[in-house]
This record gives C-alpha cells, sequence and structure tokens, in this order.
C-alpha cells in the first residue's frame, strides 16, 4: 500500500489537471496564433499538465508495474487470475 500523502498528491493532482484542461487548451489555441500574454499564462501552469501524472494501480495505489489495459498493478493482476475475476485470463 502506498503512503497517505502520495494517494492525497495524486488525487489532488488529478482534479487539478481534470479543472484546469479546458483553460489549458483555450490558452494553446491563443498561444498557436502568436498571443504573448497566452504563452506566459501557460508557462505557469505547468503542473496542471496532464503529462505529470503518473499512472496507479486502482486498488493498492502502486505507482509501479503498472498494466494499462486492467488499471492494477502486476501483483494485482496475478492474483485476480489466480482466483478467476479476469475471465479468459489464466496463470499458467
Amino acid at each position: 500500500m502506498a503512503k497517505k500523502s502520495k494517494i492525497v498528491k495524486s488525487r489532488k493532482l488529478n482534479l487539478l489537471i481534470a479543472s484546469s484542461s479546458e483553460k489549458i487548451s483555450n490558452l494553446k489555441d491563443l498561444s498557436l496564433s502568436g498571443d504573448i500574454d497566452a504563452m506566459i499564462k501557460l508557462s505557469k501552469i505547468k503542473n496542471s499538465s496532464s503529462v505529470r501524472r503518473k499512472n496507479r494501480c486502482s486498488i493498492t495505489n502502486r505507482p509501479r508495474g503498472f498494466v494499462g489495459y486492467f488499471g492494477v498493478s502486476r501483483i494485482v493482476l496475478r492474483d485476480l487470475a489466480s482466483s478467476n475475476f479476469i475471465p479468459g485470463l489464466y496463470k499458467n
């Protein structure tokens, strides 16, 4: 299980990205047209970029070994496959 501070930080970043995604897309359009003020504002919002999001397991919040198709880590995926919770997936 991940530290509580990492879980809170991850949720906070996801909310920040969701709330500012439309604003960022508008600023990108303005900056491509040559608006200097939009370029300055866009450079100040760098923490809310969706590239900074780290994929984490939905069950244990583990950052490493993330299997994107299932949305869980490799350890949880193996447990779910062993207990037949994922149809068509089995452990050899």
